[in-house]
């Protein structure tokens, strides 16, 4: 393999183009497939592949040549990639493999984007799944260094042939699931793999094209959370991804960026590096009212919607993160979203029944009664258009009703928001809370204060007192005022009296 290789090194140009795939590249491959396959043997056909593509490469004019054999050896490597361990290194294999590739990539025919993606997202589970090595052992750490290196030169070089938005947004898809990884150790080197490339593309493609229409909010929204990371290196990555990006944001918007803005944003990034976790928060919550401005509507949206979805991903301080940015966003922009509410409770409504912990649940109530407050109506019309959360048969306590479909109980509320309907907009008068009708409403989909064991319900507004029995099954299903057994093997005082729901 080595002697083909060599020949092709110092082949002359016009002779190697009709001699590299057969029988040079042919010949290569043959030994290799018929050899017992052991580091050495892998390791000479990786630089086999390197010399021979590197040979084809520096003829200056190629014209319109197509290397036959290119998918014939991505295929090899690949094999050889994912047959290495991936909690363990022991050898350059995968090293040299990844720069195979690197060279191959360069070469016609070009791969496709689903080719692309799939190098990428092999060779970025072989590094990052790697355990970190011990501190006392110099020769691992040269080995770990030199492959998280060709890691970055091979999604480089990837990315290189798909340099927009789309390529963009699909290399941070196929980082996202590291990103959001239980491991520290997998978090920091998906983070620090997420700067490298975010800085290239900002370098080689500046203000030239502009991200699409949300992709701005739901890059944030991946990478917000993790400016809260409990380890310190992934924080302080975190906070140079968004710099990249704000400064991207502002560079193709022609948006205002001065020099207070970059030195809040600086002291955040000292603050960042403190265990105090209060102190964390803090430069994390004050990051977002920096960043609020530059969001347009849609951005905003976007990023609330990724902050959402990620919800329950890794752990409690992820979550109190992301409940943190989307009450600052409300907070300062909620005037703003008459038009967005139902984008927004949407995404809301779909994480309530899963969040069991108060300190996530309670922002995100506290957000949506912010809406609440500015766009009464358009609230109370986009919950009457969400489906229900439970979409089961409940007993109907206290009344001679039998049993309650969601249907029904939409219905009833629909019929009774014509009836009282709000009376004017929260947003022209600050003092006054919901209408009965979208008290009702806030109630169902578990929006109201949570219910902490006494049989009154109460709501966290003031003037809150639907006292129809017609409504109380309603408005209990999602507090939890019912036992969770079929009707028809309820004994009478299982059930809640209209008296005691709505003392």
């Amino acid at each position: 393999m080595v002697m083909y290789s060599c020949v092709a090194s110092y082949c002359h140009p016009q002779l190697l183009l009709t001699h590299v795939d057969n029988p040079i590249t042919a010949k290569i491959i043959h030994h290799y497939s018929s050899s017992c396959q052991d580091t050495c043997l892998k390791m000479a056909f990786m630089k086999s592949v390197v010399q021979v593509t590197t040979a084809i490469k520096n003829i200056k004019d190629l014209e319109d040549f197509q290397f036959a054999q290119k998918m014939t050896l991505t295929g090899i490597i690949i094999a050889t990639i994912k047959a290495e361990p991936t909690d363990s290194l022991v050898s350059p294999v995968r090293t040299m493999a990844m720069e195979a590739l690197s060279h191959l990539s360069n070469l016609k025919p070009f791969y496709s984007t689903e080719e692309s993606n799939e190098l990428m997202d092999i060779s970025i589970h072989s590094v990052i799944s790697l355990q970190p090595p011990a501190e006392d052992n110099e020769s691992i750490q040269t080995l770990y260094a030199n492959a998280k290196h060709a890691l970055e030169q091979l999604m480089e070089g990837l990315m290189q042939r798909q340099l927009d938005p789309k390529g963009l947004q699909e290399m941070v898809h196929l980082l996202e699931k590291w990103i959001l990884s239980e491991k520290e150790g997998e978090r920091e080197k998906a983070m620090n793999l997420h700067l490298h490339l975010m800085q290239i593309y900002v370098q080689s493609i500046g203000v030239c094209i502009p991200l699409k229409l949300g992709q701005f909010g739901t890059l944030v929204g991946l990478i917000a959370p993790c400016t809260c990371d409990s380890h310190r290196r992934t924080r302080m990555a975190s906070m140079s991804v968004l710099a990249s990006l704000l400064d991207l944001h502002a560079s193709q918007t022609c948006s205002s960026w001065g020099p207070s803005k970059e030195l809040e944003l600086a002291k955040c990034k000292e603050d960042l590096q403190s265990l105090d976790v209060e102190k964390i928060f803090s430069a994390s919550s004050r990051i977002a009212k920096v960043a609020c401005m530059q969001f347009n509507c849609d951005e905003v949206v976007s990023l609330i919607q990724k902050l959402c979805e990620n919800i329950g991903a890794m752990d409690l301080q992820h979550d109190k993160a992301s409940v943190t940015w989307i009450g600052t966003f409300l907070q300062m922009r909620a005037k703003e979203l008459e038009d967005k509410v139902a984008e927004i409770l949407g995404a809301v409504l779909v994480q309530l029944p899963v969040v069991d912990h108060l300190e996530v649940r309670r922002p995100l109530i506290e957000g949506t009664l912010l809406l609440a407050h500015y766009h009464q109506e358009t609230v109370l019309t986009a919950l009457l258009r969400q489906p229900l959360p439970m979409e089961r048969w409940v007993p109907c306590p206290g009344s001679h009703i039998p049993l309650c479909t969601p249907d029904q109980a939409h219905l009833t509320t629909t019929d009774m928001s014509r009836r009282t309907g709000p009376s004017s907009s929260a947003g022209n008068k600050p003092g006054l809370g919901p209408t009965p009708s979208l008290q009702l409403l806030l109630g169902m989909y578990g929006l109201g204060e949570p219910w902490t064991g006494s049989p009154s319900v109460t709501f966290p507004f003031s003037g809150a007192g639907v006292r129809s029995c017609g409504f109380s099954h309603v408005l209990a299903i999602p507090l939890g005022l019912y036992p969770q057994q079929p009707f028809h093997s309820l004994q009478r005082s299982d059930l809640w009296a209209p008296s005691q729901v709505w003392a």
